[in-house]
């Protein structure tokens, strides 16, 4: 299997649809722990788009919204080049939303929100305390022919989150399933 798995628009536009209406959320708080590109992420800030283009109309306050969309999500990956690609990817969907509706461009306080939250680093290595509405994605399964996903399992298992979607292979196959680990509270 593939280092850095490749997911489908589709398996994505599925994964946040099950999310529900959390996935427009614009202060709904998101992990892509192994974001590669950043494709959970770039379509899950399209989705927060949809609401502050429903929601606000006045300037000052759509473009708050855009930071709060901004500072809700999370992307970490091993590869600097991953990341800054991930950042472009965002900032292009930011700027054409904002240029369009407004026809100037947009401070660059967007970029330093970006730099903050899509962040060069080992996911194993990654420790925090914050808690995220949803962790999801589709980690590498493989290095070295050692199963990495596992490990990567383990440490999301130490963080605070309401949901957890994760694509992972199905045990002895090249097949993918999706694991999917809601929060349920117990009366």
């Amino acid at each position: 299997m593939d280092n850095n798995p490749f997911t489908d628009e589709k398996m994505i536009t599925k994964m946040l649809d099950m999310w529900g209406e959390k996935s427009y959320d614009i202060d709904a708080t998101i992990l892509e722990p192994t974001c590669g590109v950043g494709n959970f992420l770039v379509e899950a800030l399209k989705r927060k788009f949809q609401t502050i283009e429903f929601l606000y109309n006045n300037e000052q306050d759509y473009e708050t919204a855009i930071y709060r969309a901004l500072s809700s999500m999370k992307g970490i990956d091993i590869i600097q080049d991953c990341v800054e690609t991930t950042k472009q990817r965002l900032g292009k969907i930011v700027t054409s939303y904002y240029e369009k509706r407004f026809d100037k461009k947009l401070n660059s306080k967007y970029k330093v929100i970006l730099n903050r939250n899509i962040i060069n680093k080992d996911i194993l290595q990654y420790n925090t305390n914050k808690h995220f509405n949803i962790i999801i994605g589709n980690p590498p399964y493989w290095i070295d022919k050692k199963p990495v996903y596992k490990d990567i399992l383990k440490k999301i298992s130490e963080y605070s989150f309401d949901t957890l979607m994760m694509i992972i292979p199905k045990e002895g196959t090249n097949d993918r399933r999706l694991l999917w680990v809601k929060e349920i509270e117990w009366y």
